[in-house]
């Protein structure tokens, strides 16, 4: 019978386990625009040390000229070393902007600068 109740534990263990394996990792990303015109973000996606770019944040919203905007996100390969790349809008023109690595396990709050 001992080893009828050492089954349900360890499958209970595994489902925690595989639970907190997948889950994200909760950030603060602050937008800093120091351009002299408004920004639109379109998407910021995210890169583990060894991965692909994964989608993090995808709804658009605007950073007004120099002024910052603060946004919680979660990222989708959970926290550690992780990359970050920006997709905006200035005008007509598109263009990215890189962070990282960044050691989310320890820096929660990131700050992505727009400038020239």
């Amino acid at each position: 019978m001992k080893s009828l109740a050492v089954v349900p534990a360890v499958a209970m263990a595994a489902m925690v386990y595989s639970a907190s394996a997948s889950a994200g990792c909760a950030l603060t990303l602050t937008f800093d625009n120091d351009l002299s015109k408004q920004v639109t973000v379109l998407q910021v996606d995210s890169l583990a040390t060894a991965g692909k770019w994964k989608s993090a944040y995808t709804k658009n919203f605007t950073v007004g000229a120099g002024k910052k905007l603060s946004k919680a996100i979660e990222i989708p390969q959970g926290c550690g070393s992780t990359s970050l790349r920006v997709k905006y809008k200035v005008g007509a023109n598109s263009k990215y902007v890189n962070k990282g690595p960044v050691a989310t396990l320890v820096k929660k709050k990131i700050t992505i600068e727009f400038d020239d």
